[in-house]
């Protein structure tokens, strides 16, 4: 699985390449060698996401800690976003740990990531941040059998941003065809893996300000409790 997960980052690496030639060519069409370089690498990430959903499908949940698993992927994620991109982490949630797939966890950050390194062509400043909250108290009279919180996940680029009606179009993801960058569903696996997880999506963003997402998972119980 982690070679499936270490090949996708090669091609996701090619297309911000790709992306970055297209930038250079403005209007100009480039040149058909380089389109078909572009068409066989969305043909190869079409593949690779097909084997990590049969991967997922045999692979267990876990406790995942989301600190450490950042920490760990943090210098992939640098290769991602390129040398123009100032990569800033500020991991200050106390407790980290989702009850899921580490699989699940990784297409969260890599998606985000690669999307706002899309949006800062010319470079930037990617954040990532994570916060822990307590339960609100409406949830423990709801299920006080499950009083943990939740942790919230931020990924903010100082990109080209997007106007409202983007925003809103961005939000209902699954309903929006892929980009002409083949990033355009990025969103959607996102918010599918989000779904499944109990968890929720938030996106706010400017026109060239940046956008930033918030994704809030439920934090789970310790190792030794049982999963409600």
């Amino acid at each position: 699985m982690h070679l499936i997960h270490d090949l996708r980052i090669v091609l996701m690496v090619i297309a911000i390449c790709l992306e970055q030639l297209r930038n250079r060519f403005g209007a100009a069409p480039l040149p058909p060698e380089v389109q078909h370089v572009g068409q066989l690498v969305e043909t190869g990430r079409a593949i690779l996401d097909e084997l990590l959903v049969n991967s997922e499908l045999r692979s267990s949940m876990t406790h995942i800690d989301v600190n450490r698993l950042i920490e760990e992927i943090e210098g992939i994620l640098r290769e991602i976003v390129g040398p123009h991109v100032a990569v800033r982490t500020a991991l200050a949630a106390r407790e980290s740990r989702i009850y899921a797939r580490r699989v699940d966890l990784e297409r969260i950050v890599l998606n985000l990531v690669f999307n706002a390194a899309t949006a800062m062509p010319a470079g930037g400043v990617l954040t990532i941040e994570t916060v822990s909250a307590p339960p609100e108290p409406h949830d423990l009279w709801i299920d006080p059998a499950a009083p943990y919180g939740d942790l919230r996940l931020t990924i903010g680029d100082t990109g080209r941003g997007m106007s409202e009606c983007e925003v809103q179009k961005a939000s209902y993801p699954l309903a929006r065809r892929p980009r002409p960058d083949g990033t355009g569903m990025g969103l959607a696996s996102v918010a599918l893996i989000v779904t499944r997880l109990d968890g929720k999506v938030e996106i706010s963003s400017r026109q060239d300000a940046g956008t930033l997402v918030a994704v809030t998972l439920p934090l789970a119980p310790s190792p030794g409790e049982p999963i409600h």
